[in-house]
């Protein structure tokens, strides 16, 4: 039935007739010589500004003037210091004007611009959404972004968290359009999240607490859905994913601008049993076994609606999913969680207003979010483990932001109000349920002195919050500071120093759930201050950068197996991390003729990690799940026709307990690659992808008795109008 439905939607939509700026005689344009000049309003030309179109790339010379090849229907003009610009081909006259605004830094793997200023961090990655590539999940695209690993299998409907540069998954932030989502303290499943509504993925790295609140030791990955007014045109795009162990999706997007509105509308139904085949090892006895009892399965509904009103934009977003995912347990436990599974659904909503008045910019948001999810063990025949528990968490908040620029300077505040209902259940032992009504209120502040002086440009910031959670405060802050001299080669030196905190969960707190585990009404905060510094060097064909960042994390909360009336495990501030990273990173775009940029691109990053719990003055050892060695390597070449990639992940060894006795699991080396063709019939457009993962079949474990899948495939077909 859902495929009936989408597939009526698809043929539906495709008699409609198409909206565009260009009214109806308007045609697509490709392979169009494009020569031109680009200017600021005084008409002087503007070197070094990037012209894009599909994937080609050049870059204006000392005078402003560039020729590109045009290979689709639109062409964006990128500059630091200057507004985006993106005009359709058949718009593109002999000078093209460019308009200033406050410069925003551009680190390596960074791709366009901020739109809040608040957030603009000094050390901020964005990663924008490649049109012509398939993700397979929302963290899959925060991996382009150096210094950040996603945990859990790669296959789909998987639990996906993130970890940044070795800190814990649960010390990453994750903000939705501004809005922080899951429970405090605990990792967010980045699974939940729709990859073809991501329009961006903003990333701020290290003590990131003042702009996010609680939770942001390691840094915030902030992402936007597609929002705002775009040329008026309809698209409609269907796609069928199918893959290794009977997987198979489903989605649907139509996405329509009338004027001053624009509706867009995502569906979603995928269906894996993921029952893949693995090795045990040598040690134990070398057999080869189905990971069974695995099927994942779930249903995402999406809308988003925009006005642009006089002087504002006003937005309203609504998400709905549901899943049910088995989940068997690690291998060495094999029997005591083989039936286990977990259903859940949720909510999430908001409102937002956007513009500029009184030479004031503001932002106003409201948001409600309703998680729930059960966890079912109930099949289980060993009762010690006999477990059915529910859990629902209840958001609703309020945020203000207002910002000023006089001159070179620009002063933001921040001021938001939360309430969080958590409630608990032990289906089996209602005893033993917990809920609990939380209140927060923040103010933040940012000010910040912009440099725009001739070939020197940077930013000097201070920020400030205050959180008070439950009548007790947190105080945060971070500086930041960046300086570029730009010439052929631009020369950035950064960095910044800051503070956050991370509360401990619920479950950290007052779990009762089961004979083996209580929670700790005692628990502390946990607080960190760190700092990083970078250099980096960039032209039109050469990005790098190397930085190296240190963390400190006190009272770090650790479950430990405690003796008393019987023995269970009960989590404590046991802990005093310091992390340690030195990260490098290279983006070549190697040029072909004068002005000219070969349409490939090659990536290379790698994390040198050391991350330890110095609580331990002798011994010293590293942190759980955190390896010393990560890195990257990437070719993509893509044109008019052709999508292709390669990708290389080496991960190093890590250990999987808190005292290091054990050892490690072993390093691992994963090659995934990618290929696809891209036709246009009349308005329709024609896209056909084959992603091949862990090609060389290598067998290994990304957590203890928790094996990998070998070589696995998926094949996508993409209609678009």
């Amino acid at each position: 039935m859902w495929k009936i439905l989408i597939l009526g939607l698809l043929v539906l939509n495709i008699g409609m007739p198409e909206n565009s700026l260009l009214g109806e005689n308007s045609k697509t344009n490709f392979n169009n010589n494009i020569q031109s000049k680009v200017v600021d309003t005084e008409g002087a030309g503007i070197p070094r500004v990037q012209i894009s179109t599909g994937k080609s790339s050049v870059f204006t010379d000392a005078q402003g003037y560039f020729r590109i090849v045009a290979i689709s229907d639109s062409v964006r003009f990128s500059k630091a210091g200057f507004r985006d610009l993106l005009l359709n081909t058949a718009d593109v006259k002999e000078e093209i004007i460019l308009l200033r605004q406050p410069y925003e830094l551009s680190p390596v793997q960074v791709i366009g611009k901020v739109t809040d200023s608040f957030f603009s961090s000094g050390d901020i990655q964005i990663v924008r959404t490649d049109p012509d590539r398939v993700y397979g999940s929302a963290s899959e695209m925060v991996g382009i972004a150096g210094g950040i690993s996603s945990s859990g299998l790669s296959l789909s409907g998987e639990r996906k968290t993130l970890s940044i540069l070795g800190n814990l998954s649960r010390h990453t932030l994750v903000l939705i359009d501004g809005i922080p989502v899951g429970t405090p303290g605990e990792a967010f499943d980045l699974s939940s999240i729709l990859p073809e509504n991501i329009e961006r993925i903003e990333v701020i790295k290290n003590n990131a607490s003042v702009y996010g609140g609680s939770s942001a030791i390691g840094g915030i990955v902030h992402i936007h859905t597609k929002q705002g007014i775009t040329k008026s045109k309809m698209i409609n795009n269907y796609r069928l994913e199918t893959g290794s162990f009977s997987y198979l999706k489903n989605s649907y997007e139509f996405d329509q601008t009338v004027s001053n509105r624009r509706l867009r509308v995502s569906l979603s139904a995928e269906l894996a049993k993921n029952d893949f085949s693995y090795r045990l090892p040598d040690w134990w006895d070398n057999e080869t076994r189905i990971r069974d009892n695995n099927e994942k399965s779930s249903y995402q509904f999406s809308t988003g609606i925009s006005s642009l009103l006089k002087n504002a934009l006003m937005s309203y977003n609504f998400d709905f999913e549901r899943i049910r995912r088995e989940l068997p347990g690690p291998v060495n436990f094999l029997d005591l969680y083989r039936k286990a599974f977990l259903t859940g659904q949720s909510f999430r909503q908001n409102l937002r207003l956007e513009g500029e008045r009184y030479g004031l910019t503001y932002q106003l948001l409201a948001w409600l979010n309703d998680d729930m999810n059960v966890y079912d063990n109930t099949q289980t025949e060993f009762q010690q483990v006999l477990t059915k528990n529910s859990q629902q968490v209840v958001t609703k908040g309020l945020r203000a932001i207002l910002s000023k620029q006089i001159g070179a300077y620009e002063q933001s505040f921040n001021v938001e109000l939360k309430h969080l209902d958590f409630e608990s259940k032990n289906i089996l032992y209602p005893a033993q349920d917990f809920t609990v009504n939380s209140s927060s209120q923040a103010l933040a502040f940012k000010t910040a002195y912009l440099i725009d002086n001739n070939n020197i440009n940077g930013n000097l910031a201070i920020l400030g919050r205050y959180d008070i959670h439950d009548e007790k405060g947190f105080s945060t802050y971070r500086t930041e500071a960046y300086i570029k001299y730009l010439s052929y080669l631009d020369y950035g030196l950064g960095a910044t120093l800051g503070t956050s905190y991370s509360l401990p969960s619920y479950n950290d707190l007052y779990w009762r759930g089961d004979s083996q585990a209580m929670g700790n009404p005692d628990l502390e905060p946990e607080t960190s201050k760190g700092y990083q510094i970078w250099g980096d060097i960039s032209n039109h064909w050469l990005q790098t950068k190397i930085s190296y960042h240190r963390n400190e994390v006190r009272d770090l909360i650790y479950w430990r197996q405690v003796y008393l009336n019987g023995t269970h495990w009960k989590p404590f501030n046991l802990g005093k991390a310091r992390i340690e990273n030195v990260e490098a990173e290279l983006v070549l775009h190697p040029e072909l003729g004068l002005g000219s940029a070969l349409p490939l691109k090659l990536s290379y990053s790698t994390v040198l990690t050391r991350a330890r719990d110095i609580s331990d003055a002798l011994k010293k050892p590293d942190l759980i799940y955190t390896p010393r060695l990560k890195s990257n390597l990437r070719a993509d070449y893509n044109n008019a026709f052709l999508i292709s990639w390669l990708a290389m992940s080496l991960t190093g060894k890590q250990y999987s307990t808190p005292d290091n006795l054990i050892d490690p699991i072993d390093s691992f080396l994963s090659i995934d690659c990618g290929f696809g063709l891209k036709h246009h019939i009349g308005k329709t457009n024609i896209g056909l992808s084959l992603n091949v993962y862990n090609l060389l079949d290598r067998t290994y474990e990304v957590y203890a008795y928790v094996p990998h899948p070998g070589r696995n495939w998926k094949l996508v077909i993409n209609l678009s109008r």
